[in-house]
C-alpha cells in the first residue's frame, strides 16, 4: 500500500512538473515553480532571457493536450493503468520539447551554448569526412577525444578529436567563424584557417610530415576540418603536440596568431600494429621495377609503401590493381604518389575492418596488365618468421 502512495506521488509530481512547463512563459517564472523544482529553473529563466518565442501558443498547447488525451483514451487497459500511461505520456512529450527548445536555443545563444556543454551530446568531426579509416577507428576506440580551443581574430578553433596510430595523425577540429560575417566570406576565412608549425613535447624543432588539410561547413558559420599528416620521424605513443594555428601564412602578427596544445595517444595495445619489410621485388616487361618497401599493420587499416624504379627517362604509366586472399577486388584502396631523391614512392592505405592473410597486387604498364608480375604480399605480423 506504502509502495502505491509513492509511485502515484511520483506520478503526481511528474504531471505538475510537466503542467508547468506547458504554462504560458509569464507563468515559468512563478515561485511555486522555483519552489518545487529548483533544479530546471535556472535554464528556463536563460531561456526566457534569450529566446523571445520558445513557448508554444495557447492554440499549439491545447493541440497537444487533445492529442494527448485522446490517445491515452484509446489504450485498451483498466483504469487504473490507463490514467498512468496517461500522465507518463504528458510528461514524456512535454519534457521533449522542453528538450528541443533548449537545443535549439545553444545553438543561437553563446550563454545557452555554454550551459549546453554539460549534456552528453557525442560529435564526431570525423564522422564528416569521406575517410573510412577513422571510421573503422571510432568503431575500434582508437580516436582520442579532445577539447582545446584557441581564438585568433575572432575565430575560434576547437580540437575535437585525434587519432594517432605510430605514423599517421588525424586531427579534426571545428571552427566558428562570427556571425556578422557573410557565408560566403565565412567559407573563405575558414579556408584560410592553418594548422601547422608541429612540436612534441618539449622540444622546439618542428616535425616533418607530409599530409593535407580540408573544410566542410556544417553550418552557416560553422565549419569542421581536418588536418591529415604522415610523419616521417618516429614519435612517442603519447605526447603533447603544440601546433601554430594562424590566418594565413603570416605567424608574425600575434592578433592572427594562437597555439593549440594538442594531446595525442596512440589508442592502441601491444601486438595490435606492426610494420613488416617483406623482401619483395619485380621487374615488369618494361623494365620498370617496383619493389614493396614496408607494410604497416594498425586495427583501422592496413598500409603497403611500394618504391619504384624506371629503367630510364623515358615517361612510364604504371597501375595497380589490389585483390584480398578471397580474390576480391579492394575498391577502397587510397593511393597517392610522391618523389624524391631517392626514388618513386607510391603508398596504398587500405581500411580494414578484418585483416585477410595476404594481398595480391597485380601491376600494368600503360592500360596493359601483366598478371605474370603479380606478387603477393602477406600481412600477418609473424609472416618474416616463416
Amino acid at each position: 500500500m506504502n509502495g502505491d502512495r509513492r509511485k502515484t506521488a511520483s506520478f503526481e509530481q511528474t504531471e505538475q512538473l510537466a503542467k508547468q512547463m506547458m504554462k504560458p512563459r509569464t507563468d515559468l517564472q512563478s515561485d511555486d515553480l522555483e519552489r518545487e523544482f529548483p533544479g530546471f529553473i535556472e535554464v528556463v529563466q536563460g531561456l526566457e532571457r534569450e529566446r523571445e518565442a520558445l513557448s508554444p501558443g495557447s492554440g499549439t498547447r491545447e493541440r497537444i493536450r487533445q492529442t494527448l488525451f485522446e490517445t491515452a483514451g484509446t489504450t485498451k487497459a483498466p483504469v487504473r493503468q490507463r490514467r498512468v500511461a496517461r500522465k507518463w505520456m504528458f510528461a514524456a512529450t512535454a519534457a521533449c520539447f522542453f528538450f528541443v527548445i533548449l537545443i535549439a536555443a545553444g545553438f543561437s545563444s553563446p550563454t545557452m551554448a555554454e550551459k549546453l556543454k554539460s549534456i552528453p551530446l557525442i560529435r564526431s568531426v570525423f564522422s564528416l569526412f569521406k575517410d573510412e579509416t577513422l571510421h573503422i577507428a571510432r568503431e575500434k576506440g582508437l580516436v582520442t577525444p579532445a577539447s582545446q580551443s584557441v581564438t585568433v581574430n575572432g575565430i575560434t578553433v576547437t580540437v575535437n578529436e585525434v587519432f594517432y596510430d605510430g605514423s599517421r595523425i588525424d586531427i579534426g577540429y571545428a571552427i566558428q567563424v562570427p556571425e556578422a560575417t557573410s557565408e560566403t566570406e565565412a567559407l573563405e576565412i575558414a579556408r584560410n584557417i592553418k594548422i601547422w608549425e608541429f612540436t612534441v613535447d618539449d622540444s622546439d624543432k618542428p616535425v616533418p610530415y607530409k599530409g593535407s588539410q580540408d573544410v566542410e561547413r556544417v553550418d552557416k558559420n560553422l565549419f569542421a576540418g581536418m588536418k591529415h599528416m604522415e610523419v616521417t620521424v618516429p614519435l612517442p605513443d603519447k605526447f603533447t603536440f603544440h601546433a601554430k594555428v594562424s590566418v594565413g601564412d603570416d605567424l608574425s602578427d600575434p592578433k592572427t596568431t594562437g597555439q593549440l596544445d594538442i594531446p595525442v595517444v596512440k589508442q592502441m595495445k601491444p601486438g595490435d600494429g606492426a610494420k613488416l619489410s617483406p623482401d619483395i621485388s619485380q621487374t615488369m616487361e618494361s623494365g620498370y621495377v617496383f619493389e614493396v618497401e614496408s607494410v604497416t599493420l594498425t586495427p583501422a587499416s592496413t598500409t603497403i609503401l611500394l618504391k619504384e624504379i624506371p629503367p630510364d627517362d623515358k615517361p612510364y604509366d604504371p597501375a595497380y590493381r589490389l585483390l584480398n586472399d578471397k580474390g576480391e577486388a579492394i575498391e577502397e584502396a587510397e593511393e597517392t604518389l610522391t618523389w624524391d631523391e631517392k626514388g618513386i614512392w607510391r603508398r596504398f592505405v587500405i581500411p580494414l575492418r578484418e585483416r585477410p592473410e595476404s594481398v595480391k597486387l597485380i601491376p600494368s604498364m600503360n592500360g596493359v596488365e601483366e598478371t605474370n608480375k603479380a606478387v603477393v604480399i602477406p600481412l600477418k605480423a609473424d609472416s618474416q618468421n616463416k
